[in-house]
């Protein structure tokens, strides 16, 4: 990866404005709209003025509590999408429904897998349980046997697993040895 060029301060100033006069001009003009508003009920009761000051305040504090959730799953979405982790993004996005009434439905990723041979992996509490016999995973373990386990017949190469469970990009030789210490700690226990 090749360092971004250093920019002056003008630069960076031209770039700011460049983003932010749209917004800048949407806000002015949301505002002039609200101000236009308020003087036409004005003029017309102060009854109607009331009810629409009443109305206009309660919107707001429902958009703002809907609006808030929104703001904080963006950057767990975006960190998703930088990582390559489209579950993960699936997952972060469902969150959002979280938030309150109104929202989007809340629909929860499966987190407990039943196996054809009797083994049950549970991975919101990482361990794995067969007969009376239970095997707790680290957290590296639980998020590959989920990636494993939401992609059934999907093949990785050693690198995209490496992203996907650990959260960083490694080269294509040292990924294999990054897997094979989960693998050997796995046998070790």
């Amino acid at each position: 990866m090749t360092a971004a060029p250093i920019q002056t301060y003008g630069a960076h100033a031209r770039a700011t404005l460049t983003l932010g006069l749209p917004l800048i001009g949407s806000h002015l003009a949301q505002m002039s709209l609200h101000v236009v508003d308020t003087i036409m009920l004005g003029w017309y009761s102060v009854t109607a003025l009331a009810a629409g000051v009443l109305g206009a305040s309660s919107f707001f504090v429902i958009f703002i509590l809907g609006s808030g959730f929104a703001q904080a799953v963006m950057p767990m979405v975006a960190s998703a999408l930088g990582r390559g982790d489209e579950a993960q993004v699936r997952r972060d996005t469902r969150m959002k429904g979280r938030g309150g009434p109104g929202l989007a439905p809340i629909d929860e990723p499966v987190s407990e897998f039943r196996l054809k041979d009797g083994t049950i992996a549970d991975l919101s509490r990482r361990l794995i349980r067969k007969g009376k016999k239970v095997a707790h995973l680290t957290p590296a373990e639980g998020r590959l046997l989920r990636v494993l386990l939401e992609n059934p017949g999907k093949v990785f190469s050693h690198r995209d697993l490496v992203l996907l469970v650990q959260g960083y990009d490694t080269s294509p030789q040292e990924a294999p040895e990054v897997l094979h210490n989960l693998r050997r700690r796995r046998c070790h226990r």
